[in-house]
């Protein structure tokens, strides 16, 4: 019975923390679901539920500092580091993979690459094992990232590329707009323009059709990007509105620069 009610409050944080991503909207009720959870955990002894709530509790605390440029990377890193020491004692395999991949994305907002991609790397080897398709499209994902970084674009792409089509197959929508915007980026810089308007008209479509307003922000940004290096003024103004206007709505102090979305 313990663990089924903390089951239920990790459940309705998942929740309350998507709808605060795609809104851009306050996480204070999602963390407070995942700190319930993790007050029931510790009350029954259960340890993965633990190692569970601390995992989500870091995440959504990741995403705030992302998107709100509000709270405490070592605080975050100690969630994360707690549930990973949980995982490992178990051997618990989709935990561990988890984990990972949120400590690379804090390695990126600490700027510490090289063990964002250890990471990353790890985390992708254990997905690939137990066909985590989930948790290896972020894993490729960010490994592309990190191609991207160092300047190698024909190393990111087939992983960006993978990324998406995983996505595509497990209807991942939330974070689909995110793989299209990148890979009409890279398109974009391959000289493959229809293509590359193609990916970038899909992701934005793709944000209206599920209502979030976060990855609408992040579309429109990449649209005026593009036209505005098609010396296309007519669309690029409209484009710019658009995602200023919504940038203005959700209250977004992240700047319309849709490379900053780590958490995708």
């Amino acid at each position: 019975m313990g663990q089924n009610r903390v089951s239920l409050w990790v459940q309705l944080g998942r929740i309350q923390e998507m709808i605060a991503f795609m809104h851009n909207s306050s996480y204070d009720e999602a963390l407070f679901s995942f700190n319930k959870a993790l007050e029931l955990a510790k009350q029954i002894d259960a340890d993965l539920e633990i190692a569970d709530s601390n995992d989500e509790i870091g995440n959504a605390m990741l995403h705030r500092i992302e998107h709100q440029h509000a709270g405490s990377l070592d605080e975050i890193r100690k969630h994360f580091e707690t549930a990973l020491q949980i995982y490992e004692q178990y051997k618990h395999s989709i935990g561990i993979c988890k984990v990972l991949i949120h400590l690379g994305q804090t390695d990126e907002q600490e700027k510490q690459f090289e063990r964002a991609v250890e990471h990353f790397t790890r985390a992708g080897s254990i997905a690939e094992d137990f066909q985590y398709h989930y948790e290896l499209s972020f894993a490729i994902r960010h490994l592309g990232k990190a191609h991207q970084r160092n300047g190698d674009a024909d190393s990111a792409y087939p992983l960006h590329k993978r990324s998406l089509e995983i996505r595509q197959q497990i209807g991942l929508k939330p974070f689909l707009p995110f793989s299209y915007i990148t890979m009409g980026q890279l398109e974009s810089a391959r000289g493959n323009t229809e293509t590359a308007l193609e990916y970038l008209l899909t992701a934005y479509d793709i944000a209206v059709d599920i209502n979030a307003p976060f990855a609408m922000m992040n579309s429109a940004q990449a649209l005026y990007d593009f036209y505005k290096t098609t010396h296309n003024s007519k669309e690029m103004q409209e484009y710019f509105k658009i995602a200023s206007d919504i940038a203005h709505n959700i209250n977004h102090k992240g700047g319309l620069d849709w490379s900053n979305t780590h958490q995708s």
